[in-house]
């Protein structure tokens, strides 16, 4: 881990490497090797890291999150709807993920899902000032063409909320 703080990571990746081999069955390993992929901008291999540590793990919810995530960069939304999902099904309160899951409803013009999802992490952690504000601009989207009074004044409402629990 040192080395991978001096940034050298062709020696942390060995030493994770190493640790994956002395300890065949631990996820953990795989897991750190994955951040140590991503951090050096090799998402395919982190994603097999990943998907390496879950074999091992097939709970490990930081990793199922962690590849969920990945797919979503990478614009596979199937797979990464369903490592989402799987998510949820481990730990149904979990904010970010229905937040990343509504990013992916709104990137495919799914605007009620997008709606339902935002709005389901911002009730789960009122403080996730992206789920309020990925919420207001679905809103905003999903009703472009009947915007009124009634529907503005909530969504400016809900951005001055967040507003003031984000500097």
């Amino acid at each position: 881990m040192i080395a991978e703080l001096e940034g050298n990571f062709a020696e942390a990746q060995q030493h994770f490497l190493t640790a994956a081999s002395l300890n065949d069955s631990s996820a953990y390993a795989h897991f750190c090797l994955a951040l140590l992929y991503e951090r050096m901008d090799l998402f395919d291999e982190a994603i097999v890291a990943y998907h390496t540590a879950l074999n091992r793990d097939p709970h490990y919810l930081k990793a199922l999150f962690n590849v969920a995530r990945l797919y979503h960069m990478q614009g596979d939304h199937d797979q990464a709807i369903r490592y989402f999902k799987m998510v949820l099904e481990l730990d149904p309160k979990h904010a970010q993920a229905y937040n990343n899951l509504g990013l992916i409803h709104e990137e495919m013009g799914q605007w009620s899902e997008a709606v339902m999802t935002f709005q389901k992490s911002a009730e789960l952690n009122v403080f996730l000032p992206e789920a309020h504000f990925n919420l207001v601009r679905a809103l905003y989207y999903q009703h472009r063409g009947d915007l009124g009074p009634e529907l503005v004044q909530p969504l400016i409402e809900r951005l001055q909320m967040v507003l003031c629990f984000t500097p």
